[in-house]
């Protein structure tokens, strides 16, 4: 998949988010790493980040396409199907192993106070 670029100058980190569809935190965290240039600039109000987005792709860069995305977590869920029917035999087999093997004596609450049933 082609990654568009464009140059739109500056931006906040809340309009570099939505333009480059991911969070406010990945801004940041893209900004700390080196990946994206900004710079902290005073206002009135305190200090904002200004991102440089001249070199931002303008979408999210995505590594499968939509098919692919849907195929591979329908695959998923088959395998976590299976995974669940496999889960579904292992508690029939334990409750019949409960069921034929009755712990002998009094349950744990009548030995800690001390009554019989």
């Amino acid at each position: 998949m082609a990654t568009a670029w464009v140059s739109v100058g500056n931006m906040n980190i809340s309009e570099a988010a939505a333009h480059l569809g991911v969070s406010p935190d990945t801004i940041r965290r893209r900004i700390k790493e080196g990946t994206l240039k900004a710079e902290k600039v005073k206002t009135p109000q305190g200090y904002r980040w200004e991102v440089d987005m001249s070199n931002a792709p303008a979408a999210p860069m995505q590594t499968l396409t939509q098919d692919a995305y849907v195929a591979s977590l329908l695959d998923r869920i088959a395998s976590l199907e299976l995974e669940l029917e496999s889960r579904r035999l292992e508690v029939q087999q334990l409750h019949a192993i409960m069921g034929r093997k009755a712990l002998p004596g009094p349950s744990w609450w009548q030995r800690l106070f001390g009554r019989r049933g």
